[in-house]
């Protein structure tokens, strides 16, 4: 027996995690309390407590060219947003 097959046009692009609006950053101004950010950005992806408190919301573009091979990751963004001792915004960061 033999297997014949067709990879013909197969591709496929999947979006995980949070995506980012544009123009929602702009929305969150610095002294901000974490309820707006909350309200606003919606459940961070992960929360830090390390040194302060952030909030991170992270994203990734994946795709595959065939149906038998893994996803490989195209595209990645994280946003954090730090908060100061009263827990109001410090800062936003958003590394690329």
């Amino acid at each position: 027996w033999a297997l014949a097959g067709c990879v013909g046009n197969f591709g496929e692009t999947l979006q995980r995690g949070y995506v980012l609006q544009e123009g929602t950053l702009e929305q969150i101004p610095i002294g901000a309390t974490q309820e707006q950010v909350l309200i606003v950005l919606g459940t961070p992806s992960t929360v830090a407590t390390v040194s302060g408190e952030a909030f991170y919301y992270i994203s990734q573009k994946t795709e595959r060219t065939a149906a038998f091979l893994p996803h490989r990751v195209i595209d990645q963004r994280v946003v954090a947003v730090y908060f100061d001792k009263d827990r109001r915004v410090a800062r936003l960061a958003e590394p690329y």
